[in-house]
C-alpha cells in the first residue's frame, strides 16, 4: 500500500489497479519499508511534498489518500505491524490533528503542530497576520503574503507568538508606557533592551514591528529591581538625563550599567515614576563606564543583546572549549561600590565566538528552509553542533565546517 500511493497515485482506484501495477508498487514499497523507520518517513514525506507542489489543501486522508484509509478504516481489525505506528507519528508531526480525535484507533491525547489555518481557527487571528508571523518568526518557510495549506509549526510556540502579538503595543507608545521620552524609547527598542515582536526581519511589517507588553514589563521589573527603594535620595544622585550630561555617558549604557549591577550606588523614591524614577551617580557611572571600556567588559545583558544568548547560555559559553584548550568566553569577576560581587564579560571574544559560529536558524533562514530541515540535512553529512542544544539555548556550528 505505501508503493501503491508512490507508483499509482494517492488516490488511485484500487480496483483497476493491475497485476503489474501491484508488482511494481510492491518493489517500490519495499524498497522503502524494507531500511525500517527511516525508509517508510522519507517515502511519505516525498508523497506530501508531491501534495504540496499541487498545492493540495485538506488533511491526511487527502495527502496520503488510500495509505490513510487502509490504517484508518480497518473494519475487520487485522494488524497492520510497525508501519501503522510509523504512519501515525508521522501524521502527528504534520498535521493538525486535535486532541480528542481517533487516529488509527488510537485517541490523540495532544495536538502537536499548527497550520496557519488552524491556528487562525482557534485564536481568531488573522490568516494572513499568523501566516506572515510565523514566517518572520522563523517558525516554518513560505512565502509571506500567501499560506501554504499545508506548512506546520510547533502548536505551543505558534500560539505563544500570536498571544504576544495579540498583547504588544507600538513603539510609539513605550514613552508614555515606560515614562521616558521618544529618543529613550527608541534606544531602549534599538539596543534590545526591549526587543520587536520579530527583530531584524524583512518580513516583519505593521504589527510585528510593536514590541510585546511582556518584554516592557520584564525590562521594567529588571531595571526597577536593581534600585534601592528609599524615602529620601542620597545626596549626589539623580535622574539618569542629568547623571548623562554630568558624566557624559550615553543613557544606553549607564542603562546597561545598572542592569549588570556594576552601579552600586542606584535608588528610586517613587516606583510610579517607572524610568524616570531611577536616579544614578554621575560620578560613579563615569568612573566604572570608563574602567569597562578600557578593559571591553560588558554585563550580562549587555553580553545578551550582543550575542543573543540569555544568561545561563553565557556561563555555558565559559565551559565551551576552543581547540586551543582555551574557553571562547571568560567570566571577569569584579566588585561594584557597595561590595556586591559582578560577573562581567569581554565584548571582543563575544565578537570572535559569532565570527566563527553561525546558529542553525540563521543557517536555514539563509537557505530559505526550516531550521529542522537543516539539521537533518546537516546530519546527513556528518556535521554536528558544537554543543547541544540545552546549553547554549539554540545550536550553534562552526563556520570553516559549512565552508562559510
Amino acid at each position: 500500500m505505501l508503493g501503491v500511493v508512490i507508483t499509482a497515485g494517492t488516490h488511485c482506484d484500487l480496483r483497476k489497479v493491475c497485476d503489474d501495477q501491484w508488482n511494481e508498487a510492491g518493489d517500490v514499497g519495499y524498497s522503502y519499508a524494507h531500511r525500517g523507520e527511516a525508509g517508510i518517513l522519507e517515502a511519505l514525506e516525498i508523497v506530501r511534498q508531491d501534495a504540496i507542489r499541487r498545492r493540495t489543501k485538506g488533511g491526511p486522508q487527502k495527502v496520503l489518500g488510500r495509505l490513510y484509509q487502509w490504517l484508518q478504516f480497518n473494519k475487520n481489525n487485522k494488524p497492520h505491524g510497525p508501519i501503522q505506528g510509523v504512519v501515525r507519528e508521522y501524521i502527528l508531526n504534520h498535521f493538525p490533528i486535535e486532541a480528542g480525535s481517533q487516529l488509527f484507533g488510537e485517541i490523540v491525547v495532544e495536538q502537536r503542530v499548527h497550520t496557519v489555518h488552524s491556528l487562525a481557527r482557534k485564536t481568531g487571528d488573522h490568516p494572513k497576520t499568523i501566516n506572515r508571523a510565523v514566517i518572520a518568526a522563523g517558525l516554518c518557510e513560505g512565502d509571506p503574503d500567501r499560506a501554504q495549506a499545508l506548512a506546520v509549526f510547533d502548536l505551543e510556540t505558534g500560539e505563544r507568538l500570536m498571544s504576544r502579538v495579540r498583547n504588544s503595543i507600538p513603539v510609539s507608545a513605550l514613552p508614555g508606557y515606560l515614562n521616558c521620552n521618544r529618543v529613550k524609547a527608541q534606544q531602549l527598542v534599538h539596543g534590545g533592551f526591549i526587543p520587536r515582536l520579530v527583530p531584524e526581519n524583512p518580513n516583519a511589517t505593521g504589527v510585528l514591528k510593536q514590541v510585546a507588553v511582556e518584554d516592557a514589563d520584564r525590562f521594567l521589573a529588571q531595571f526597577l529591581g536593581m534600585a534601592k527603594n528609599v524615602k529620601v535620595a542620597s545626596e549626589g544622585l539623580m535622574d539618569l538625563v542629568s547623571a548623562a550630561e554630568l558624566s557624559r555617558w550615553p543613557v544606553i549604557d549607564i542603562i546597561a550599567a545598572v542592569l549588570s549591577g556594576s552601579l552600586g550606588r542606584v535608588e528610586i523614591v517613587d516606583p510610579a515614576l517607572k524610568f524616570k524614577g531611577v536616579l544614578v551617580d554621575p560620578t560613579e557611572v563615569r568612573e566604572v563606564l570608563s574602567r569597562q571600556g578600557r578593559e571591553g567588559l560588558v554585563g550580562p545583558d549587555e553580553a545578551g543583546r550582543i550575542s543573543g544568548l540569555s544568561r545561563p547560555a553565557l556561563n555555558s559559553l565559559t565551559r565551551i572549549r576552543r581547540p586551543s584548550g582555551r574557553p571562547w568566553l571568560t567570566a571577569h569577576q569584579m566588585v561594584n561600590s557597595k561590595g556586591a560581587p559582578v560577573r562581567l564579560y569581554s565584548a571582543q571574544e563575544l565578537k570572535e565566538f559569532l565570527d566563527r559560529h553561525v546558529s542553525l536558524r540563521d543557517y536555514a533562514a539563509q537557505h530559505g528552509i526550516s531550521a529542522k530541515a537543516m539539521k537533518q540535512r546537516l546530519e546527513s553529512c556528518g556535521i554536528e553542533p558544537i554543543a547541544d542544544n540545552h546549553c547554549l539555548g539554540r545550536f550553534y556550528y562552526e563556520r570553516s565546517v559549512l565552508n562559510l
